[in-house]
């Protein structure tokens, strides 16, 4: 069973965001597209995350393509009962993100 998500947040500065969020017992797996848009250069990434029985988290970041340079980091992990990705841009960025949950 899979789930289609959308989101977009915005970080001032480099302040970490969580670009979008789920219940860990609703879905284990995910892919996303991830945008970081500072209004100038913006970068895009592919990402792969998946959850084990003991709720470890692993993520990889793949076909990374942007303009003048890295324009941040994307991570994942466990808060409480939901798995967040989130993206520590590093200035002023719009954060877009788009993929599939699933079961």
């Amino acid at each position: 069973e899979a789930k289609q998500f959308a989101a977009s947040s915005t970080s001032l500065g480099s302040v970490v965001v969580t670009a979008y969020e789920w219940a860990k017992a609703d879905y284990r797996s995910a892919k996303a597209l991830v945008k970081i848009d500072n209004g100038t250069h913006n970068e895009i990434s592919e990402i792969l995350l998946t959850l084990d029985s003991l709720d470890n988290v692993s993520i990889t970041e793949y076909a990374i393509v942007g303009t003048n340079g890295s324009r941040g980091t994307i991570t994942a992990d466990i808060s409480g009962s939901n798995v967040r990705i989130r993206v520590n841009p590093v200035n002023d960025s719009t954060i877009k993100i788009t993929g599939t949950l699933l079961k």
